[in-house]
C-alpha cells in the first residue's frame, strides 16, 4: 500500500513523540498513556487546560500538603485514567490506519468520513476521561489544597503560553 506524502507527513512526528511519552509514561511523568500522540494529529486534544490531573498533584505533594493516603488514591486515579487511555489510543491507532486506507490510492470518502467520525467521537471520549480524572483528583484535595492548588496556578495567568488577554477558568472549590 502506497501511502501519501502528506498523511505520513503527519504520523512520523506523532511516531517520535509516542516514543518519547511511553519513557515518561514508566517513569509515571503523565497520568495519560500516549498524551504525546495526540499532538501530532490535526484536530486532536492535548489534556484539557485548567485542569490538572492526578500525576501533576501528585507532583506538587510537598506544596500541596498531601497525606499519605491521598498521594495512593491520587495514584489509583491516575492508574485507572492510564487504563481507559491504553484502550482510547488503540481504537485510535486503528481508526488512523483506517483513514491511511480509505485515502491511499483512489480516495474512498464513505470510508474516510468514517475513519473522521470515529476518531472524532474517541478524542471527545479521551477529553471526558482526562476531565473525570482530573475532577476526581480534585475531590480527593481538602478545601485548604485546593486553594494552596489555585495559587500555584496563578503565575500561569501571565505565562507566554496564556495569550495576553486570556484568563484562566474560573473554578468553583
Amino acid at each position: 500500500m502506497k501511502v501519501p506524502a502528506l498523511t505520513l507527513g503527519l504520523l512520523l512526528p506523532a511516531t517520535r513523540r509516542a516514543a518519547a511519552q511511553e519513557h515518561e509514561d514508566r517513569t509515571m511523568g503523565s497520568a495519560m498513556p500516549g498524551a504525546a500522540l495526540t499532538g501530532g494529529c490535526p484536530g486532536m486534544m492535548h489534556a484539557p487546560p485548567g485542569a490538572p490531573g492526578p500525576a501533576m498533584l501528585i507532583r506538587q505533594r510537598e506544596r500541596l500538603g498531601l497525606t499519605d493516603a491521598e498521594v495512593q488514591r491520587l495514584e489509583q486515579i491516575a492508574a485507572a485514567t492510564r487504563q481507559a487511555m491504553r484502550r482510547y489510543m488503540a481504537d485510535l491507532m486503528r481508526a488512523h490506519a483506517d483513514l491511511l486506507e480509505a485515502t491511499g490510492g483512489d480516495i474512498q470518502l464513505e470510508a474516510a468520513r468514517a475513519a473522521l467520525d470515529r476518531m472524532a467521537r474517541l478524542h471527545t471520549e479521551i477529553a471526558m476521561a482526562q476531565l473525570r480524572a482530573a475532577r476526581d483528583a480534585r475531590q480527593v484535595l481538602s478545601p485548604e489544597q485546593r486553594a494552596r492548588l489555585e495559587a500555584l496556578g496563578e503565575p500561569m495567568e501571565h505565562s507566554p503560553a496564556r495569550p495576553p488577554g486570556m484568563r484562566p477558568p474560573h473554578r468553583h472549590p
